[in-house]
């Protein structure tokens, strides 16, 4: 015997004998991923920048494995606001200094989409920083002073599992004065 088997639901034995071959798979969890958003400030004035990191976090229980994508909201032309990628190494938001790994990202202006580059993952209980930063026109660019709701999205399926699906989506409000 080569091989003896035990389903794990009914407890039936079975037996692999030569010359036969057997596969065995052996599956692993889903990873899970969920975004956070630190700003360096949430009130932007007109002409002014808020630099953003964007944590991403598998807290799934085995390594993302195929391309991850996340969209940042895509703001309006009435808002005034645009939305990048962050070109710098690195982001200091309060006492702690993120390392950014937007190099290994790619980023689509019209959509407000980063996509992972080939290579990129997450292992189970890691993380990734991505540096977003939104920027406010001036002159008739401005937009009128309010809040905006800003919204960072994982696509479901990317990555991983992402089961739960409701911890894909996070908010959070930018004050324009």
């Amino acid at each position: 015997t080569l091989l003896t088997v035990t389903d794990n639901i009914t407890g039936c034995p079975g037996a692999v004998t030569a010359p036969n071959t057997a596969v065995i798979t052996i599956v692993n969890g889903a990873p899970d991923l969920t975004a956070s958003q630190l700003f360096t400030t949430t009130q932007v004035a007109a002409g002014g920048t808020i630099d953003e990191v964007v944590v991403i976090r598998n807290v799934g229980t085995t390594a993302t494995f195929l391309p991850i994508v996340f969209s940042v909201s895509t703001y309006s032309a009435l808002t005034g606001l645009t939305v990048s990628s962050n070109a710098n190494p690195s982001v200091t938001i309060g006492f702690t200094s993120y390392s950014l790994s937007n190099a290994n990202w790619t980023f689509n202006a019209l959509t407000g989409t980063f996509t992972s580059n080939a290579g990129v993952f997450i292992p189970a209980g890691g993380s990734t920083n991505i540096g977003v930063r939104i920027v406010r026109g001036t002159g008739a660019g401005v937009g009128a002073n309010g809040t905006v709701n800003q919204t960072v999205t994982i696509t479901n399926g990317t990555g991983g599992g992402e089961t739960p699906t409701n911890n894909n989506t996070i908010n959070n409000t930018l004050l324009k004065n």
